[in-house]
């Protein structure tokens, strides 16, 4: 007889009352309010002239806490709500240039993490990364834009 070893893993599950449910949905909803009101407050503080630095630490900050997902620890099912609320680091609301400059790419991916595929991340870089990679080359066409475009004090 061959001798076999199975792993399985059991998520333990916890009641919550009624009255904590109403109170872990008014919190994420008031945590997304003000989450996306940071997002948004941050083209009239790139307007207004100043550090984008500002804007790139937040952005970071936002990031960090959303990837904490991704690490395989069970983590209790308000601490995933929480961390959840930061996925608009990835900016997955605009488009992916990557998929229009290579449709084919989709493909060649390989099977992900279970954590990543909850977290519906491709397991190719540019796939997952393509919405940040927008952000750079828009971030870099504006500057040479108004470099180029501004005449030069002698």
């Amino acid at each position: 007889m061959d001798k076999k070893d199975y792993l399985s893993s059991l998520e333990t599950l916890f009641y919550l009352t009624e009255q904590q449910v109403a109170v872990i949905e008014t919190t994420d909803r008031i945590t997304r309010i003000t989450s996306t009101v940071a997002m948004s407050s941050m083209a009239p503080i790139l307007l207004s002239g100043a550090n984008p630095a500002l804007i790139w630490c937040l952005l970071n900050l936002m990031q960090i806490f959303y990837y904490l997902l991704l690490i395989n620890v069970e983590y209790p099912w308000n601490v995933k709500q929480f961390l959840g609320i930061f996925s608009m680091g990835r900016f997955q609301f605009l488009p992916n240039p990557v998929s229009w400059i290579t449709p084919k790419l989709e493909e060649e991916a390989i099977e992900t993490p279970y954590r990543f595929s909850q977290a519906d991340m491709n397991s190719l870089f540019l796939l997952s990364a393509g919405e940040t990679l927008l952000i750079w080359l828009l971030t870099l066409f504006f500057f040479l834009f108004f470099i180029w475009s501004c005449p030069t004090h002698g």
